[in-house]
């Protein structure tokens, strides 16, 4: 399974909504309001890269974003 993470920022102080949104879009596994730099996280998950790249697209279309980082997991470390 492919995961990623993307923090979000909005365009107003509406980002429950944004939110809520982004939990409809196929992979999206949480979701949370944040405080400090970005007013939000998602943690995304697909069978392939290509999947998890269209659906992290998805996200950055949603309306009110104003900005995205995406930390994209490359090795699933567990037991450290």
């Amino acid at each position: 399974m492919k995961k990623a993470y993307v923090f979000i920022n909005t365009k107003n102080s509406n980002k429950e909504e944004t939110l809520n949104q982004i939990k409809q879009i196929d992979g999206v596994i949480e979701a949370y309001t944040t405080l400090g730099v970005y007013d939000g996280i998602i943690k995304i998950q697909a069978e392939t890269f290509d999947e998890l790249h269209d659906n992290i697209w998805k996200i950055r279309k949603t309306h009110n974003l104003a900005s995205t980082l995406c930390l994209t997991i490359i090795d699933d470390i567990q037991n450290v």
